[in-house]
């Protein structure tokens, strides 16, 4: 039988369970609050995990993979100068790319018409203003861009409009981000500008470079258009470093170009070079030749402030409302592994609207896997600020642990 599902934002998560339940044949609509060119202008490397991958060849089969993506079947561990401290295998299958890129391949599948197929209406502009139950559908109030309130009822809402996201502020008032301690820069070099050390280290493998209490990660990336050729491709990196909330520079870095102040990112457009100035500054001492190098020709960063939240609840409105994504779990992004949670959710969710699988276990399936990710990316960012494992971690017990929870 076929539902009505509302989507409430167009990102990566939200787009991912689009396409798979219009692949079973739903109709949904996506409200996204911002247009599609300020969707378009998000500039940034992302992870594939396992289950991210599989939506993308499930709901994408004529996508050939290996063409969009980058394999990375090591994390090698070096000092500042690239001097390499150990290699590990990945345990898992983490590929990497573009977020543009991944994104406009959702958004194509969920144009595209199939027979067989239900439809997705993306709805860009619409401002989701509550969600109320009546009987056995829910209401969805929005506002759109000229300021029209309108409603429209659902089968399913799903909520994918990220970690400040409305629907979980109605139904988890309580649960709140939380400032991780430290702050993330983030941008991006041409490969060919790259020093050479750099680019043989980012061939097949994720480099991490530990300083004295901060490191950088980088990755191979397609450019912005998705161009994976040589040449062309470009390096990401995203340098994680620590800043006191309290602090006069904390403040400072969070203001931007025009003076207002921003919880959670700056955008690279925003930033006032003399805040990058002054970081730079500060961590002068700390920084390498090699990556001094790198810095001044990758231009202007983003400048996030790491935040994330835990949670154990994804349903509510006896299954008629569920989180999906960094609206359901904000875990740090140091395994890059947030698209993998959603993509779980979006694998699994068609098996519970057509009776395969029960709400409950979809839930506690769901739970499990983010709390393992959660833990694991919480301890990874421990190693790379200080050069150990939190006491008694392994990737075991961080399984055993998201079990528990």
């Amino acid at each position: 039988m076929t539902k009505h599902v509302v989507v409430v934002g167009s990102s990566i998560a939200g787009l991912m369970h689009a396409v798979a339940l219009k692949s079973h044949g739903h109709d949904v609509v996506v409200l996204e609050l911002r247009s599609e060119q300020q969707l378009q202008a998000r500039a940034a490397g992302l992870s594939l995990w396992e289950k991210a991958q599989k939506v993308i060849t499930t709901y994408i089969p004529d996508v050939d993979l290996n063409e969009i993506v980058f394999h990375n079947p090591a994390l090698q561990i070096a000092d500042g100068n690239g001097s390499v401290l150990a290699e590990i295998p990945m345990t898992e299958d983490v590929r990497t790319s573009c977020w543009a890129g991944i994104h406009g391949l959702l958004w194509m599948a969920c144009e595209k018409e199939a027979e067989g197929h239900g439809t997705v209406t993306i709805m860009c502009g619409h401002q989701v203003l509550g969600v109320t139950e009546q009987g056995d559908r829910v209401v969805v109030a929005y506002k759109d861009n000229r300021g029209t309130e309108g409603k429209m009822d659902a089968d399913l809402v799903i909520a994918a409009d990220g970690a400040r996201s409305r629907v979980r502020s109605l139904v988890l008032p309580d649960v709140k981000t939380e400032y991780a301690g430290y702050v993330a820069w983030r941008a991006q070099c041409l490969e060919t500008d790259a020093p050479e050390e750099l680019h043989a280290a980012t061939q097949g493998k994720l480099p991490i470079y530990m300083f004295d209490g901060s490191y950088i990660l980088a990755y191979l990336s397609p450019n912005q258009i998705g161009s994976m050729r040589p040449g062309e491709r470009v390096i990401e990196w995203c340098w994680y470093d620590p800043c006191d909330p309290s602090s006069p520079e904390f403040a400072d870095y969070m203001t931007d170009v025009n003076g207002i102040r921003h919880n959670v990112t700056v955008p690279a457009n925003l930033l006032r070079p003399e805040v990058w100035e002054a970081q730079l500054n500060r961590r002068d001492a700390v920084l390498s030749p090699l990556w001094k190098k790198v810095i001044q020709d990758s231009g202007m960063p983003l400048l996030t402030a790491v935040q994330s939240f835990d949670n154990t609840k994804a349903s509510f409105f006896s299954g008629k409302v569920l989180l999906a994504g960094e609206a359901f779990i904000q875990i740090r992004p140091h395994l890059g592994a947030s698209c993998d949670i959603a993509g779980l959710s979006a694998l699994t969710l068609p098996g519970v609207l057509n009776g395969d699988m029960s709400l409950e276990e979809w839930e506690a399936g769901l739970v499990k896997h983010a709390m393992e990710k959660s833990i694991g990316s919480k301890a990874t960012g421990i190693f790379g600020m200080t050069g150990k494992w939190p006491e008694g971690y392994t990737p075991e017990s961080a399984a055993e642990f998201a079990d528990k929870a």
